[in-house]
């Protein structure tokens, strides 16, 4: 049986523990999965400027600046090889809503373990579904 290319996923949050909760989902997902993390904004800039694509990131709002995975949200959305990938903000409501360029917000305080993994878990199927389709 042929196993699909792993998914690249990057979870980027100033909170260790966060990234440790998120890195622990992401290892339990189905299929082979690469997964890497950032404290910043700019250090996922710098990380991604090497990847040759991105499936899923996974990004706090409030790091570096009070908007600093918007910004960094909006960065990857103009790079051509990263814009198809899952964009999923937490930490809070990204300032013009409307405009958001995430695919999915996880409000404040939502972060609980089964959420979470069950978020991830649709997440990663679409996005399985969506690559085989094309």
């Amino acid at each position: 049986m042929h196993l699909p290319p792993p998914l690249r996923v990057l979870l980027v949050d100033d909170d260790p523990a966060i990234l440790r909760l998120l890195t622990l989902l992401c290892g339990q997902l189905e299929g082979p999965v690469h997964v890497e993390s950032a404290t910043t904004a700019a250090e996922a800039r710098q990380r991604l400027a090497a990847w040759p694509q991105l499936d899923l990131l996974i990004s706090d709002l409030v790091m570096e600046s009070p908007a600093a995975g918007l910004a960094l949200a909006r960065w990857v959305r103009d790079q051509p090889r990263l814009q198809d990938a899952v964009l999923v903000l937490h930490g809070g409501e990204p300032p013009g809503s409307d405009e958001s360029p995430f695919d999915h917000v996880w409000h404040k305080g939502t972060l609980d373990f089964g959420a979470v993994r069950s978020a991830l878990t649709a997440l990663v199927a679409d996005r399985r579904a969506r690559a085989a389709a094309g």
